[in-house]
C-alpha cells in the first residue's frame, strides 16, 4: 500500500475505510506559471491547484533558447571582423572560436553592462570585440518579443476575473535570468517579481511517484481513509512478497564469504595500482636518460662507445617494459628487482655519462645561487616597475612582461625558467587590490588562462605529467571549453597512463573542434591502449583466481 502523503494511515477511533469514487475536480484556487528556456526551445506552462489536486490550464512554446541569443553574438562578432578586414566566411574553426567568446560575453552581460568577445588565432589573430548590454539586446529584440507573446498567450487562459498580478511565476533555467528575458517575463505576465525557487531533485521525484500512480491506475483501489488522506493499494502478481524477498537474502556465513572475496579483490586492486606508478616510473627513468644522452656533445667526456651501450640497454629495457608479455605478468616485487638492478646496470655502464648528469646538476645549483646571490646584493636607485608594481596598471604590465619572457625562454628551449616568469605573471595578475575594473578583471582571467595553459605545455616537454594536468585543470575552472587545455591535459593523463580520463578530454575536444586531428589521433591510440590494458587485466586476474 501506498499512502498519498505521510500520515494516511487510519488511526484508531477514526472509523472504517469507504470506497473513493473519483469526482470532477473543483475550479483551482491559486495559479503558478512556469517559465523554462532551455538551448533552443521556451516552454510557458499555466498550473492552476486546488486543495489536493492541479490541472494543465495552458501550455504554450517558443522556438526560442538560449542558443540564438548566442547566435546574435556571433553575428555581431563577425561583422565586426569583417570590419578589421578579417572575414572568416565559413571557417569553421574560427566559428568555433567566436562562438566559445560569445557564449562567455553572454553570461558576463548578465552581471555588467559590458563584455569582450575574445578568440585566439582568427586568421592568425588573437581578437578582443567590445559589446555593450545595449546593444545584445537591441540585437535579440525579435528573440525578447517571443518570449513576451508565449507568455502573454498562457495567462490569457486564467479563468474569468483573475489577473496575471495573482499568479507565482517560477523561472527556470539560466538563460530566463537574462536582464532583458527578465523584464520580458514580467511585464507580459503582469507580476511584479520572478521566483527561482523551484527545486528540480524534489520536483522530479514527487512527479516520479504521481507518474508512477497513474500508469499502475488500472491496477489500483483507491480509497479514502477517515482522516481526509488518499490510499493507492496496488495488486500485481509480479510483485516479490516481502517475506519471500526476505527468505531470498545470504546468511550470515555466505555474506562474510563474499565480504572475504571483495577485500581480497581491494588488495590486488591496490596492488595493480601499485604496480601502474611503479611502471610509470620506470618508463620515466628510460624517457629522461635517453633525453639526457642526446644532450651529450663532444667535449662532455662521454666515449662514443659508452653512450651506444646505453641507448642499447634503454632500447631492450623500454621494449621488455612496454611490449613484452613476461612485463605484463610480472608481479610488484619482479618489477621493482629488476628495476632496481637496471639502474646499477646503467650507473656501471656509464660511469662518464653520470658524471657528466651530475656536473651538470650541481653548475645548476650553483648558477641558482649565483643569480639569488646577485639579486640579494642589487642595489635599486629608483623603483623599477617591473620588480616592484605598485598600483594595478603597473601589475597587469609587469604581469604582460613577464609572459612575455615566459614565451622567449619557451623559444629558448629553456622550459623551467619559462615556467618561474609564467608562474610571476600569474602571481602579479592576481595581486590586484582595491577597485578592478571589469576590463582589468577580464585581463586577470586571459592572463591565467594563458600563462596556465603554457607552462602545462612546459611541464609536459619535461616530463612532468602530474605538473602538466594541473595547470590544466586550473585553466578549465576559468574557461571549461578551453581546446588547449583539454588536449594537453589529455597528454598528461596518457603520460600518467590513466587512459580513461585521458580519452575523455579528447573527446571533449573534439566536442569542440570535431575536425581536430591531433585530437583525432590521440583518441585512436587512447582507444587501443585502453583495449590493450583490459586485455592484460583480464590475463592478470585469470592467474590470480585459477
Amino acid at each position: 500500500a501506498v499512502d498519498g502523503e505521510e500520515g494516511g494511515e487510519a488511526k484508531e477511533g477514526d472509523g472504517k475505510e469507504e470506497e473513493y469514487e473519483p469526482q470532477a475536480p473543483p475550479e483551482p484556487t491559486h495559479f503558478v506559471l512556469l517559465v523554462s528556456m532551455g538551448a533552443r526551445y521556451l516552454s510557458a506552462l499555466l498550473v492552476g491547484y486546488w486543495g489536493g489536486g492541479m490541472r494543465v490550464l495552458a501550455r504554450e512554446t517558443a522556438a526560442v533558447g538560449g542558443q540564438q541569443f548566442t547566435e546574435r553574438l556571433v553575428a555581431h562578432a563577425v561583422a565586426l571582423l569583417k570590419k578589421k578586414n578579417l572575414d572568416i566566411g565559413n571557417n569553421a574553426r574560427c566559428l568555433g572560436r567566436i562562438l566559445k567568446g560569445a557564449s562567455k560575453a553572454k553570461l558576463i552581460l548578465s552581471t555588467v553592462n559590458d563584455a569582450v568577445i575574445e578568440a585566439e588565432n582568427i586568421l592568425g589573430e588573437d581578437v578582443r570585440l567590445p559589446v555593450t548590454r545595449a546593444e545584445f539586446e537591441a540585437m535579440s529584440a525579435p528573440l525578447i518579443g517571443a518570449v513576451s507573446e508565449a507568455v502573454r498567450r498562457a495567462v490569457a487562459a486564467l479563468p474569468e476575473g483573475v489577473s496575471g498580478a495573482e499568479v507565482k511565476v517560477e523561472v527556470v533555467g539560466g538563460c530566463v535570468r537574462m536582464p532583458a528575458v527578465k523584464a520580458a517575463v514580467m511585464e507580459a505576465s503582469g507580476v511584479s517579481e520572478l521566483h527561482v525557487t523551484l527545486d528540480s531533485a524534489t520536483a522530479a521525484a514527487t512527479g516520479a511517484a504521481l507518474y508512477g500512480v497513474w500508469l499502475t491506475s488500472g491496477k489500483a483501489h483507491i480509497s479514502r481513509l477517515p482522516n481526509d488522506q488518499i490510499r493507492y493499494t496496488i495488486e500485481d502478481d509480479t510483485l516479490v512478497p516481502v517475506a519471500e524477498y526476505e527468505a531470498s537474502a545470504l546468511c550470515e556465513e555466505d555474506m562474510q564469504k563474499i565480504l572475504g572475496r571483495e577485500e581480497e579483490i581491494e588488495k590486488r586492486n591496490a596492488e595493480i595500482a601499485a604496480l601502474v606508478d611503479l611502471k610509470n616510473e620506470y618508463e620515466q627513468y628510460i624517457y629522461s636518460h635517453r633525453d639526457a644522452l642526446r644532450d651529450v656533445t663532444a667535449g662532455d667526456g662521454v666515449e662514443d662507445a659508452e653512450q651506444g651501450a646505453l641507448s642499447e640497454k634503454l632500447k631492450e629495457e623500454e621494449e621488455w617494459l612496454l611490449y613484452s608479455e613476461e612485463a605484463e605478468e610480472a608481479s610488484l616485487a619482479d618489477v621493482h628487482a629488476r628495476f632496481a638492478a637496471f639502474q646499477v646496470a646503467m650507473k656501471e655502464a656509464g660511469p662518464s655519462f653520470f658524471a657528466f648528469l651530475e656536473k651538470k646538476e650541481e653548475e645548476k645549483r650553483k648558477a641558482e645561487a649565483a643569480a639569488a646571490e646577485a639579486e640579494k646584493n642589487r642595489k635599486v636607485t629608483h623603483r623599477d616597475k617591473l620588480l616592484n608594481p605598485i598600483t594595478n596598471k603597473e601589475k597587469l604590465e609587469a604581469a604582460n612582461k613577464r609572459k612575455d619572457q615566459g614565451t622567449q625562454l619557451f623559444r629558448e628551449l629553456d622550459y623551467t625558467s619559462a615556467v618561474v616568469r609564467y608562474n610571476q605573471a600569474v602571481t602579479l595578475a592576481k595581486d590586484l587590490c582595491g577597485e578592478v575594473s571589469e576590463e582589468q578583471q577580464q585581463e586577470v582571467v586571459a592572463l591565467q588562462v594563458s600563462c596556465r595553459s603554457n607552462m602545462a605545455l612546459c611541464f609536459l616537454k619535461e616530463d612532468k605529467p602530474v605538473e602538466a594536468r594541473e595547470q590544466c585543470t586550473e585553466v578549465l575552472k576559468l574557461d571549461p571549453a578551453n581546446v588547449k587545455a583539454l588536449f594537453r591535459r589529455a597528454q598528461a593523463f596518457d603520460a600518467e597512463k590513466k587512459y580513461e580520463e585521458a580519452l575523455k578530454d579528447a573527446e571533449e575536444v573534439l566536442k569542440v573542434e570535431e575536425k581536430n586531428a591531433n585530437a583525432i589521433k590521440l583518441k585512436k591510440q587512447l582507444t587501443a591502449k585502453i583495449a590493450k590494458r583490459k586485455q592484460s587485466e583480464k590475463k592478470m586476474y585469470k592467474a590470480m583466481f585459477s
